[in-house]
């Protein structure tokens, strides 16, 4: 049943738009990259004592492509992001501490190409994110002690479960011959409208907010060309 609310709701977008822009082009598919990580702690970015946290992602998108140089692009997947703090001791060993947030994303971008040929495009990307935390992990390593905290994620918690975020990046899509898809490659940072974490302390609370760059890769095919 949802499939058919699904085909009818967009067959239904595509019939009113297509007069205004002249060209409906719809594409599916999947990308896949990581990203580098890191946190801001009450608005402030430490880079002294943080390391970047290298992570992997991974999501499904849908491509509606308006005319020639306009698109929306909703996609869904999951991603981890977080950050590391430690530092190697010679005599002591490796302290560290860190933390892992797995999240299923929901982004919904504006594309406009600046750059049109007729092997491919290059885009300019922008939009919120709509992210709900699934699992937040914290390891410590400790003079060699480890200890590993599954978090409950209840409202309780410190995390905040769904939180807003926003992307601006660039992207490429290229056609070849003989090949009925196009290969995506995007540059994106993705930043946070809100905290995703906030512990009670003195003299004030600590408010935690990520961010990453995220490189990736990925292949669509066509579903829908209004022009054939």
């Amino acid at each position: 049943m949802q499939k058919l609310q699904f085909i009818f709701l967009l067959g239904g977008f595509t019939f009113f738009v297509q007069p205004v822009f002249g060209q409906i082009n719809i594409d599916l598919g999947a990308r896949g990259g990581f990203s580098l990580n890191g946190v801001s702690i009450n608005g402030q970015v430490d880079t002294s004592s943080t390391t970047t946290l290298f992570t992997g992602s991974v999501d499904f998108a849908l491509e509606i492509g308006l005319g020639e140089r306009f698109a929306i692009q909703p996609e869904i997947g999951f991603t981890q992001k977080g950050y590391r703090l430690g530092q190697d001791e010679v005599l002591l060993g490796e302290n560290f501490y860190s933390e892992k947030l797995t999240y299923r994303t929901i982004p919904i971008l504006l594309k406009y190409a600046f750059q049109v040929e007729e092997k491919g495009k290059i885009s300019l990307l922008l939009g919120p994110s709509f992210n709900t935390l699934t699992r937040a992990v914290e390891e410590i390593n400790l003079f060699g002690v480890e200890e590993t905290i599954d978090h409950d994620l209840t409202e309780e918690s410190a995390y905040r479960v769904s939180t807003v975020g926003f992307i601006v990046g660039i992207g490429t899509k290229a056609h070849f011959e003989k090949i009925p898809g196009s290969f995506l490659a995007d540059l994106r940072f993705v930043g946070a409208t809100a905290p995703y974490k906030e512990i009670e302390s003195s003299p004030e609370n600590l408010t935690f907010s990520n961010y990453s760059f995220n490189v990736s890769i990925g292949y669509m095919i066509p579903l829908y060309d209004s022009g054939r």
